[in-house]
């Protein structure tokens, strides 16, 4: 199961790799890592997301750059028509390309189908060797908001005054609960609430040391029942129903929090 924990041991660094996640992991991955991080710590979640770095951003980036990333990708022109075709993005990134790449992306593009699924997937490799050569310094380091060391080490936290944790969203919104319930030495215990940054519930559960146990309910920010089910030592476990914008649910089945 992804966790936050493993980020927060690394402090700043760790904290910038979660956000090179989640545009390099799968779809599938990132969806999961999204979820876990709301109900892990969502202020930490916040920050992260104030600082996702879109496909746009490699898009804007000088021709050289590009064709670095572009060289360093494997079956780099099969990815470059799955990331780009038919998309908003394809003229203006196209335009920065040699004559010669552009006459080769065009006749691979005619032969080409593209899916919604594969265009995501394609765009992850290219951002995957973008991030790859941030961090080693061959592309100039991103600017990064960086939350304060509390939310980066997961201390940013207190007390309330029946002894419950509870953690507030930073300022301007430092009078928002970000979520709270009981503890027992030291481990989450008992019901607990997450919410979201304007105040609304984002889920409600027990927890038992530490892992959320049994029946779980998530919504969406406008309060619409979102998903819910069982967990077992903190895995999603039997029968889960998850509702779209309009509430038509789908079930899945889960084993030890794996799809079945």
């Amino acid at each position: 199961m992804y966790t936050l924990r493993k980020h927060k041991k690394r402090g700043a660094e760790g904290f910038k790799d979660f956000v090179r996640n989640l545009e390099s992991f799968p779809a599938a991955t990132v969806k999961e890592m999204l979820q876990l991080g709301l109900i892990e710590d969502p202020v930490y979640l916040k920050w992260a997301m104030e600082n996702r770095i879109s496909f746009q951003y490699m898009i804007n980036l000088d021709p050289e750059h590009i064709m670095m990333i572009y060289r360093k990708v494997p079956n780099s022109l099969q990815v470059l028509v799955m990331a780009l075709k038919n998309s908003p993005d394809e003229q203006s990134l196209m335009a920065k390309l040699p004559e010669a790449l552009q006459r080769q992306y065009n006749d691979e593009k005619e032969y080409s189908q593209v899916t919604a699924a594969q265009r995501v997937q394609a765009r992850h490799k290219m951002m995957s060797v973008m991030f790859k050569l941030e961090k080693s310094g061959e592309l100039e380091s991103f600017v990064w908001n960086l939350p304060p060391v509390k939310v980066l080490q997961g201390e940013d936290n207190s007390l309330d005054e029946d002894g419950n944790y509870i953690q507030y969203y930073t300022p301007p919104q430092d009078d928002i609960i970000a979520l709270k319930g009981p503890l027992e030495e030291g481990l989450r215990a008992g019901a607990w609430q997450h919410f979201y940054p304007n105040g609304e519930l984002i889920a409600e559960g027990h927890y038992v040391d530490g892992e959320k146990a049994g029946p779980w309910k998530f919504f969406y920010p406008d309060k619409k029942l979102w998903m819910e089910g069982v967990f077992v030592e903190g895995l999603k476990e039997g029968s889960w129903k998850e509702y779209d914008s309009q509430g038509r649910s789908r079930e899945a089945q889960y084993k030890k929090g794996s799809l079945i």
